[in-house]
């Protein structure tokens, strides 16, 4: 008996250890984006979409199937060969799209129909895209895309579907000019399993100034219409561009910054605006630059950290505008003006400092500027600045010393409020904050 146990013992020994309990995975539960989600996380190093891990709860969000909706299509308007179009084009795009939806509510073809809107009536060019074969809503059934240019002038873009049995506009952009807007992707920008429009709407506010306005617009369930993904003024003067720099599968949206300015807008920065999907919507949320052109671009730069209290960044831009020649100049006047205003911003980086270097930047002003009689406003407002400031100690009585030379020097505002409408506006208490 003692030897028969001994052999039971052994072989228990020798016995494969049994496998660890296996948790089951709970697949991620359907979403609605911008909704919260519930859902068991996965265990390290798993993921349902191949990828070692997520990186980003948005792309998690993003990339979750939605609930499908079962149609019924059988309300639909059925196929019609017998229908047909009017011989001539409407004579306005309201009456366009009022005959567009006819015919398709008839069960007209929509391939015949953009056929006929293109070659017969002449109001789709032939560089504009028409589509009748993705489905933007979601429901299973292809939408019909249609750019047009109506008689009287007036473009837009429309997309038409069926809802509740009934052919109608589910959506519709209108261009400010004789150009439909450009339709740049049909994809599915932020992957949430429905296709996006993206969109550059032309526009011109003056003859000088044409630009495009971008929308990314989606159908959403919840409130039965299309909406846009975007904030809202997102311009340029060329097309975005739709690229995925961070790997997540949801791509972002670049809009390249590459106009330097014109009279109405006064200078601009080029770069890029880089909008990225957070789950519900897209946001800005990269900004690149580009080193500035002009020196009153440097100048507000310097304002900005100076209002916002960050006066060592202040004292060494101001600096930089001073020292750069490279900077290029606006305005014709502005080698005296922007000299004076630069060292006039200085001198008040340095004494709201402490720093000793204020009577260097002192001496500086009164070398360049010896003459009374031409000395520019900015350079008489640095000398009452700093003398009352020693004689007061007190840097809000040297402002309104400040303030007083500026309301009887209406050139002290006006030099600077003259730079177009996407430049700083500025009061008598931006030029002496204190």
């Amino acid at each position: 008996m003692l030897v028969l146990a001994l052999i039971a013992l052994l072989l228990a020994a020798c016995a494969p250890s049994p496998e660890p309990e296996r948790r089951a995975i709970t697949p991620f539960p359907t979403a609605t984006i911008g909704r919260v989600v519930y859902g068991d996380l996965l265990p390290s190093g798993v993921s349902l979409i191949g990828q070692p891990e997520l990186s980003a709860p948005s792309t998690v969000v993003a990339i979750a199937p939605p609930a499908t909706a079962t149609p019924d299509f059988s309300a639909c308007p059925a196929a019609n060969a017998e229908v047909a179009l009017e011989d001539s084009p409407p004579a306005n795009a309201t009456v366009l799209i009022e005959e567009i939806t006819r015919y398709l509510n008839l069960g007209g073809d929509a391939e015949t129909l953009i056929d006929v809107l293109r070659n017969d009536w002449d109001v789709t060019p032939n560089d504009a895209i028409a589509r009748a074969d993705i489905d933007y809503t979601g429901e299973g059934r292809p939408d019909v895309l249609i750019p047009y240019v109506s008689p009287d002038g007036e473009a837009g873009i429309a997309v038409f579907g069926c809802r509740a049995g009934t052919v109608e506009v589910l959506f519709e952009a209108v261009s400010d000019t004789d150009q439909p807007p450009t339709v740049l992707a049909f994809l599915d920008v932020n992957r949430d399993r429905r296709n996006d429009l993206l969109l550059a709407i032309p526009s011109c506010p003056t003859a000088e100034t044409c630009e495009y306005r971008t929308q990314l617009v989606t159908f959403s369930p919840e409130r039965s219409r299309f909406v846009d993904l975007l904030p809202p003024n997102v311009t340029s003067t060329e097309p975005p561009q739709v690229l995925d720099f961070d790997n997540d599968e949801v791509s972002e949206i670049v809009v390249r910054l590459t106009s330097r300015g014109t009279a109405e807008t006064g200078p601009l920065r080029t770069g890029s605006n880089i909008y990225d999907w957070n789950g519900a919507q897209y946001v800005l949320s990269i900004v690149e630059l580009e080193p500035p052109r002009f020196k009153i671009q440097v100048l507000h730069e310097g304002d900005r950290a100076l209002l916002r209290g960050d006066y060592a960044a202040a004292e060494t831009i101001y600096r930089s505008a001073i020292d750069n020649t490279d900077l290029r100049f606006w305005f014709n006047d502005e080698p005296d003006v922007l000299q004076s205003y630069a060292l006039y911003r200085l001198l008040q980086a340095q004494v709201v400092q402490a720093s000793p270097l204020q009577t260097t930047t002192f001496q500086e002003i009164q070398r360049i500027y010896d003459d009374p009689e031409r000395t520019p406003v900015y350079a008489q407002m640095a000398r009452t600045f700093l003398e009352t400031f020693q004689s007061t100690a007190n840097v809000s009585s040297a402002c309104e010393a400040v303030r007083t030379i500026i309301d009887g020097a209406p050139e002290a505002l006006a030099q600077l409020n003259r730079y177009g409408s996407r430049s700083p506006s500025y009061t008598a208490q931006d030029l002496c904050p204190f």
